[in-house]
Parts: C-alpha cells; sequence; structure tokens
C-alpha cells in the first residue's frame, strides 16, 4: 500500500499568537508629510 501523506492541517503546529504582527504598532502613526525633508525628489533646490 502506497504511503498516505497527513493533512496540511494535521502537519502544522497549532495557531498561536503572533506577537510582532504588523498590525500591532507601538507610538503614534507618521504624517507622509513629515518625510519631505528627506524626500529627494520632493527636496526643492535653493537657487544661489
Amino acid at each position: 500500500m502506497p504511503n498516505e501523506p497527513d493533512h496540511a492541517k494535521e502537519k502544522r503546529p497549532p495557531h498561536r499568537e503572533r506577537h510582532n504582527a504588523q498590525d500591532d504598532h507601538e507610538g503614534a502613526a507618521h504624517r507622509p508629510e513629515e518625510f519631505d525633508p528627506k524626500n529627494p525628489q520632493k527636496v526643492v533646490k535653493q537657487e544661489k
């Protein structure tokens, strides 16, 4: 008789809670405008 593999759900360990999930944010969110001075495409060069 050929081997019959277990179902994938039986192979995996039980689901555990993720501590570093991407939806868990520490601190406050940033506005995109805060990064404009660091973005070379949005920095306006000063004419001399």
